[in-house]
């Protein structure tokens, strides 16, 4: 099976390993930072990153009432590392 993007496999595995119950967007992030880190679309607009991930994650999540908070600093965080 070929992803369909780079780092959908790991996004799959998130929900299949994770009680619904602790599913939310930040945990999501820090579980998969390797991933994201390792994962086009290497940007460093961080806005871009978090629309993009947020999408993946709420694709599988299907809980449009999810809050949350513009993850600012984690994709700063994120693009530092790439730039290592």
């Amino acid at each position: 099976m070929t992803e369909s993007y780079i780092g959908n496999n790991a996004v799959l595995k998130y929900f299949e390993t994770h009680d619904r119950k602790t599913w939310n967007y930040e945990h999501f992030l820090n579980e998969l930072k390797e991933v994201i880190i390792n994962s086009p679309p290497y940007t460093e607009d961080w806005g871009g990153l978090d629309g993009i991930w947020y999408s993946r994650y709420i694709y599988h999540a299907k809980d449009k009432d999810n809050k949350r908070r513009k993850m600012k600093s984690f994709f700063q965080d994120i693009i530092l590392e790439r730039e290592k």
